[in-house]
């Protein structure tokens, strides 16, 4: 009965970013009557950084906004299987990622995902999160780990944010890549300076009905590469 309770727990916490205050406040208290060290847990995952300032400018060389639904570049209601090849100066050859959503909940535009890797005979799950809201699209635990704005809303060329040093600008919705699955246009092109700058740069692309295809961080400590090499709808 334990076990069951815990993993109920579990799930919910990927599902904070969504959630009210009050909401949280009653799971913790929940929580907090069933195992102590889940309670500790949930108060860590419920202290979600500030929603950063986006800036928009007037006028942009491109389509100054996507004509596309809000969520089509990083589609949250799509039940997406997603295969990515892994590559990281961090460690020999590649990894292999599957990740497939788990759950779809429209009030709170989220979704929960299951990232499945594989490396070297051996697989682990871990489950992460995201949602929308009127400023972005945010994952917490993402696909390379740790929380982000994946991209501001609504879309335009120029929007521009910022966590800690490292600001992040939308830099097409025309992009064009080509990765083991195919070749992607009209695609939402990130482009973020890492340190401001002085410790590298990232860009990562987004197609329309699919979301993440591609991102490569170009860093002082570490090179990462993300590519998607399949995917289906179900």
């Amino acid at each position: 009965m334990c076990k069951s309770i815990k993993l109920v727990v579990f799930s919910s916490i990927l599902l904070m970013p969504a959630l009210s205050f009050a909401q949280t406040s009653a799971l913790n208290s929940v929580v907090a009557r069933t195992d102590a060290r889940i309670a500790s847990l949930v108060s860590s995952v419920a202290e979600l950084p500030a929603v950063p300032a986006v800036s928009a400018p007037a006028a942009a060389a491109e389509r100054p906004q996507s004509a596309l639904p809000k969520s089509d570049y990083f589609p949250l209601d799509k039940h997406l299987v997603l295969v990515y090849e892994y590559t990281s100066s961090e460690f020999p050859g590649a990894k292999t990622i599957r990740v497939e959503q788990l759950r779809y909940f429209p009030k709170d535009d989220a979704a929960t995902f299951m990232r499945t890797t594989y490396y070297d005979g051996a697989s682990y799950n871990e489950v992460y999160g995201v949602h929308a809201n009127q400023s972005g699209v945010y994952s917490v635990n993402g696909l390379l780990g740790g929380d982000r704005m994946e991209f501001s809303l609504p879309e335009r060329v120029g929007s521009a944010w910022s966590k800690d040093s490292d600001g992040s600008r939308i830099e097409s919705l025309s992009a064009g890549v080509g990765v083991p699955a195919g070749d992607f246009s009209n695609c939402l092109k990130v482009t973020t300076e890492l340190g401001g700058g002085d410790a590298g740069v990232s860009e990562r692309y987004y197609a329309p009905g699919i979301g993440l295809v591609y991102e490569n961080v170009a860093g002082e400590a570490v090179q990462k590469t993300l590519k998607l090499v399949s995917y289906s709808i179900r």
